[in-house]
C-alpha cells in the first residue's frame, strides 16, 4: 500500500475523491493519507510512505540503481535529505524507516552524491552499501552486509527537531523546514561508527520516564542501572551467523553473502544481558504504536455518531379489531461503539389517529385530547456491506406517553373520557441504512413487540386491562459524524 498527500484534515475535495473510490483513506501518525494499492510498476515520489501487510514484501528501484526490500509489516517513507536540500538544493534520498524490516543496497554512479536512511534511533550514511535495517519499538538494529556504511545515534533532540522537520515536509511548510533543517545543521552530533560485512550496531531511541518505570518494574533497579549502561555503550559488534535468520525473507542470496563474513563465534551461554533479552523489549515497547498503517474504516456508515430525523407510524392493536395509530416525527441519535454494534435514544412527538376505537369503549369513534408522544432506546448488532449499506438485528424498548380519549355517546350526549396506559413494551427490530451521498444516509427500521394496556374512567370504579400487539416503522435522513 502506498499513502501519500498527506492532510491534517480532510477537505471536502479529499472526501470527494474517496466517495468516487479514486483512493482510499488511511489514519497513520496524525495525519489523513491518500491510500492507493501496490501493483508492478507502481511509481513512488518524495513524501511517499510504502507500507506492507502481513505475508507481503516490496521490492522497490530507486533512480533505477539502488534497491530497497521491505519484509512483512514495514513502513517506510522517502523523503528528501533536508540538509542537502538546504545547503545544495540538491533532492538526495532519504529512506525514513519507521517500522519493521528492509534491505537497501545503494549502488553508486559517477554522478552519485549521497544515500542515507535513517530512524528514530539511528542515522546511516550510505555509500556503496548493502545493510539490514529493523525497527521494532524503539530499538533499531544495523547489520552491514556490503560496502561502506557509516551509523551514528540519533540524539533526543536530533529526533525531536526531525519529526517536526518531517511535519513541516508533510505539511508542505517549506518556510518551516528550512528554519528546522538549519537548527539540525548546528546540533552536534554524536559518534560515528563503521560497519562492515558482518558487523552490527544496536541502538535505542532515547527512553522516557515511562519506560524507565517499566524497566524497573520488570528488572529492578540494580539490573536497570546496568541495562541502561549497556544500552548507552553505542559500537560495531561482530554478529552470530544465527541472527541472519530474522531477516531470512531479505536474503535470497543468502549464501553469496555469508561469504563475505567473518561471524562472531559466541556460544549461547556466554551471551551477555544485553538487546537480545525478551524482557526488556516488552517492558520498553509496550507503549509503542508504529504498526503497519491500514485503510481506515473512513466510509460515512463506520462513523461513531449518527444523527436521524424520520417519520414514526406506530399501531397497538387491541384483540384484533381494535386499534388506535401514532403518526409522528422522530429525532434519532444512534452510537455505534463498536464495529458491530449499535445503540440509539429516539423521542418522537406527533398525532394519535382513534378512529378505529369506534365502538369499543363507547359509541361511534373517539376523540384524542393530547398529542402522541413515545421515547425509545434500544442496541443490537449491525454490518456494513460494499461501505454503503448497513443491515442490523436488535431490540428496543418502547415507553408511550398516557392518551387521553373522548366518546360521544348518542342519543344521550354523555361524554365519557378514557385514559389508556401502556407498559413499557419490549420489542425486536431489524434496520437498514443506505448511504447515498457525503455523510447523509437514508435509514429504515421495522419494530415488533406485544403490549398491555390498562384503560381507566374516572366514573368507573374498575380498570379495564388488555393485551395486544404493537407494530412500527420508521423512515427518515440521517447525517454521520465523527
Amino acid at each position: 500500500m502506498v499513502l501519500r498527500n498527506p492532510v491534517r484534515q480532510k477537505p471536502p475535495e479529499f472526501e470527494r475523491r474517496v466517495e468516487a473510490q479514486v483512493h482510499q483513506a488511511s489514519f497513520y501518525l496524525g495525519w489523513y493519507w491518500e491510500a492507493y494499492p501496490v501493483r508492478n510498476s507502481t511509481q513512488l515520489f518524495y513524501g511517499d510512505l510504502v507500507s506492507t501487510s502481513a505475508r507481503s514484501s516490496a521490492h522497490i528501484r530507486v533512480q533505477s540503481r539502488h534497491e530497497i526490500r521491505l519484509s512483512e509489516n514495514t513502513v517506510v517513507q522517502f523523503v528528501p535529505n533536508f540538509m542537502s536540500l538546504l545547503v545544495a538544493q540538491v533532492a538526495n534520498p532519504t529512506v525514513y524507516v519507521i517500522a519493521g524490516k528492509t534491505r537497501i543496497k545503494v549502488n553508486p554512479d559517477v554522478n552519485f552524491r549521497s544515500f542515507t536512511a535513517r530512524s528514530s534511533a539511528m542515522a546511516m550514511d550510505l555509500r556503496k552499501a548493502d545493510l539490514l535495517v529493523s525497527v521494532k519499538g524503539k530499538m533499531t538494529q544495523a547489520i552491514g552486509l556490503d560496502g561502506d556504511i557509516s551509523v551514528r545515534k540519533v540524539s533526543r533532540e536530533s529526533q525531536q527537531s526531525y519529526s517536526q522537520s518531517l511535519d513541516q515536509y508533510r505539511g508542505r511548510n517549506y518556510r518551516e523546514l528550512s528554519r528546522l533543517t538549519a537548527i539540525q545543521q548546528n546540533q552536534p552530533e554524536n559518534g560515528v561508527l563503521e560497519l562492515k560485512a558482518g558487523s552490527k550496531a544496536e541502538s535505542w531511541e532515547a527512553l522516557n520516564q515511562q519506560d524507565l518505570s517499566n524497566l524497573n518494574r520488570v528488572l529492578g533497579a540494580e539490573k536497570t542501572k546496568a541495562y541502561l549502561e549497556t544500552a548507552d555503550r553505542f559500537e560495531a559488534t561482530a554478529i552470530r551467523e544465527a541472527e541472519l535468520d530474522f531477516y531470512i525473507d531479505l536474503l535470497p542470496d543468502i549464501e553469496t553473502v555469508m561469504e563475505k563474513m567473518e561471524f562472531a563465534n559466541i556460544s549461547e551461554g556466554d551471551m551477555q544481558e544485553g538487546f537480545d533479552l525478551g524482557a526488556e523489549s516488552q517492558a520498553i515497547e509496550s507503549d509503542q504504536n508504529k504498526e503497519a498503517p491500514r485503510i481506515d474504516q473512513d466510509a460515512p456508515l463506520f462513523n461513531f455518531f449518527s444523527i436521524h430525523l424520520g417519520y414514526v407510524n406506530s399501531m397497538n392493536d387491541f384483540n384484533g379489531r381494535h386499534s388506535f395509530e401514532g403518526r409522528s416525527l422522530a429525532l434519532e441519535l444512534e452510537m455505534r461503539p463498536f464495529k458491530y454494534i449499535y445503540t440509539y435514544l429516539a423521542l418522537s412527538s406527533g398525532v394519535a389517529d382513534t378512529k378505529d376505537m369506534a365502538n369499543f369503549l363507547g359509541q361511534g369513534p373517539p376523540q384524542a385530547l393530547n398529542s402522541y408522544s413515545q421515547l425509545a432506546g434500544g442496541v443490537g448488532a449491525r454490518a456494513v456491506l460494499w461501505k454503503n449499506l448497513s443491515l442490523s438485528i436488535g431490540a428496543g424498548i418502547i415507553n408511550i406517553q398516557k392518551l387521553s380519549i373522548q366518546y360521544e355517546d348518542l342519543p344521550a350526549n354523555v361524554n365519557r373520557t378514557y385514559t389508556i396506559s401502556l407498559d413499557p413494551i419490549p420489542v425486536a427490530e431489524l434496520g437498514m441504512s443506505v448511504n447515498f451521498v457525503g455523510s447523509l444516509e437514508l435509514f429504515l427500521r421495522y419494530g415488533l413487540g406485544s403490549s398491555f394496556a390498562t384503560v381507566e374512567a374516572k366514573d368507573i370504579a374498575d380498570d379495564y386491562k388488555s393485551s395486544g400487539s404493537f407494530s412500527y416503522g420508521t423512515i427518515g435522513l440521517g447525517w454521520n459524524a465523527q
